[in-house]
């Protein structure tokens, strides 16, 4: 990944935590915030699993976290 991109991709991800936090308090789209919201911390678990292991993931719990998002969409 070019150097170049790193900054832009951590503001985006901030940004669209932020955003998509908002509207779950606010109650407001729920189910596209929660399943965006599912994707993002399903992508944040993938990337973590490849930098440092699968045991990082089940000592934090990520995936019951990205299973809660999903099943706040169903």
């Amino acid at each position: 990944m070019p150097s170049a991109t790193i900054p832009v991709l951590a503001w985006a991800s901030t940004f669209a935590e932020i955003l998509l936090g908002i509207a779950l308090i606010l109650g407001a789209f729920t189910r596209v915030a929660a399943f965006l919201s599912g994707v993002l911390l399903l992508l944040f678990a993938l990337v973590m699993t490849f930098a440092r292991g699968l045991e990082v993931l089940l000592s934090l719990s990520v995936f019951s976290v990205v299973a809660g998002a999903f099943l706040l969409v169903a």
